[in-house]
């Protein structure tokens, strides 16, 4: 179950969080990061299922990886630091739901700060499992189809925002 990442509304720079994510959802979404943010794990094991799935990307995590035997290798504190910062923003933006323009703001400038790291719109969409994988680990039987979902939806709707942000930057780095 899911969603299918319409492209329009997926990519739609105009769209507002009310028509990504239902008022039941956000409801699930607060309840959920009640728990989830007092993890502090989350945000590492995001990253490691991401490597598992899409090892390609280490090597824009020059700040986060060691070469070992030629090859790259996770620094656990460092990437557990990333994941905490990334969390944080995920709190952010969590505590944010009702405000879609400093929502919309915050996003888009996440988004210009990671283009200068080489991180393109198309794989924005490829982190989504790992974050799925690493709440369901954390929430248990919890983390429940209703509350992925909601999760999957505030999620398209960051990553729409993001996308903008890498774009921007994109046409402004030419």
């Amino acid at each position: 179950m899911g969603c299918t990442y319409s492209e329009v509304r997926f990519d739609n720079p105009d769209a507002q969080i009310t028509s990504f994510v239902s008022e039941e959802e956000v409801k699930l979404v607060l309840d959920s990061w009640i728990i989830l943010r007092n993890d502090t794990n989350v945000g590492l094991h995001i990253f490691k299922r991401f490597f598992q799935m899409h090892p390609e990307f280490k090597k824009l995590f020059t700040e986060q990886m060691m070469v070992e035997d030629n090859d790259l290798k996770v620094n656990e504190e460092k990437l557990r630091h990333h994941g905490n910062i990334v969390m944080e923003g995920l709190g952010a933006a969590v505590e944010s739901l009702d405000d879609s323009v400093f929502l919309s703001n915050v996003l888009v400038t996440m988004g210009e700060s990671h283009a200068r790291h080489n991180v393109k719109p198309e794989m924005v969409i490829l982190l989504w499992p790992a974050i799925r994988d690493a709440f369901n680990g954390c929430l248990g039987s919890d983390f429940t189809s209703q509350m992925a979902t909601a999760w999957e939806h505030v999620f398209e709707y960051m990553a729409t925002k993001f996308k903008e942000g890498l774009r921007k930057e994109s046409k402004h780095a030419r």
